[in-house]
C-alpha cells in the first residue's frame, strides 16, 4: 500500500494486520493515534514524533530505514521483536523506563532526555552511537555493553561508574557525570575523551589510552597524571582543573 493510504487506514481505524507500506510513513505529530497495526511493516522510514498517545509498539513491526518515536511522551517500553534497519530514536520519550533484553541496534540509537530509564539491558549492542545525554536516572552501565560509535553520556548526573570492560569504538563523552568518582583501568578511548565538568573525578585510570583529545576542563579533585597514560591529541584543562 502507498504511504498516503496507509496513513490513512492506520487513522482511521482499519488498518489490517500485516500491513505493507512502500515506501517512508509520517505520522507525525498524530496525537490521538493509541495503536498501529499488528505486523506492520514500512518500507521506509516510519516517523511518529509527538505521538503523545502511543503507549505502545505493535508485535512484529518491522522498519526498514529509520524508527523515529521522538517526544512520544506515552511510550512505555519497546517490543523484544522491533526489527529496524536505520537509526532509532526515542529521545524525550518520557514514560520509556527500560529496553528489551539483549537489545540490539543495527545503527545508532538516541535516548537522550529520557528521565526515567534507571538501567540497560545486559547484551544492549548498537554498531554505530549510543546517545543517553540527560538520561538523569541512569546509575550504571551493563559490563557488556558493546558501542560501535560514540557514546554519549553528558549531563547523566547520577551516573557514579562504568564497566571495566565497557567498549566504545569512537569517543566517549562523560561532560558534567559530576557524580563519576573514577574510570576504569586501562580504558582504551578510539577518539575524544571528554570529562568536562566532572567535579567527582578524583583520578585518572592506570593505563588510560585517548586516541584523541582529553578534554579535564573544571575537573577541580585531579592532581595528577597517571602512569602509562597515552594522549593522541591535546589535553585541554582551564584554572579550574585541578592538575
Amino acid at each position: 500500500m502507498n504511504s498516503n493510504a496507509a496513513r490513512a487506514a492506520i487513522l482511521e481505524g482499519t488498518a489490517p494486520p500485516g500491513l505493507r507500506v512502500d515506501g517512508n510513513l509520517n505520522l507525525v505529530g498524530c496525537v490521538d493515534l493509541v495503536s498501529l497495526p499488528a505486523n506492520l511493516d514500512v518500507a521506509g522510514s516510519l516517523h511518529l514524533n509527538s505521538c503523545a498517545g502511543l503507549s505502545e509498539l505493535p508485535a512484529g513491526l518491522q522498519v526498514g530505514g529509520y524508527l523515529d518515536l521522538t517526544g512520544c511522551t506515552g511510550l512505555k517500553a519497546l517490543t523484544r521483536d522491533l526489527n529496524v534497519g536505520g537509526n532509532i530514536n526515542v529521545s524525550y520519550c518520557l514514560g520509556l523506563a527500560s529496553l528489551p533484553a539483549a537489545f540490539q541496534v543495527k545503527r545508532s540509537l538516541s535516548m537522550a532526555h529520557c528521565a526515567r530509564l534507571v538501567e540497560l539491558p545486559a547484551g544492549l549492542r548498537t554498531v554505530r552511537h549510543l546517545n543517553l545525554t540527560r538520561c538523569t536516572g541512569l546509575e550504571f552501565l551493563p559490563a557488556d555493553l558493546v558501542v560501535g560509535g560514540n557514546l554519549d553520556l553528558t549531563h547523566c548526573t547520577s551516573l557514579w561508574s562504568l564497566p571495566a570492560t565497557l567498549s566504545v569504538g569512537r569517543g566517549l563523552y562523560l561532560n558534567n557525570c559530576r557524580r563519576l568518582a573514577e574510570l576504569p583501568d586501562g580504558l582504551h578511548v578510539q577518539n575524544d575523551l571528554d570529562l568536562t565538568g566532572c567535579s567527582g573525578l578524583t583520578a585518572l585510570p592506570r593505563g588510560l589510552r585517548v586516541d584523541g583529545d582529553l578534554d579535564l576542563t573544571g575537573c577541580v579533585q585531579l592532581r595528577e597524571m597517571p602512569e602509562a597514560c597515552h594522549v593522541g591529541g591535546r589535553i585541554i584543562k582551564d584554572r579550574r582543573t585541578g592538575l
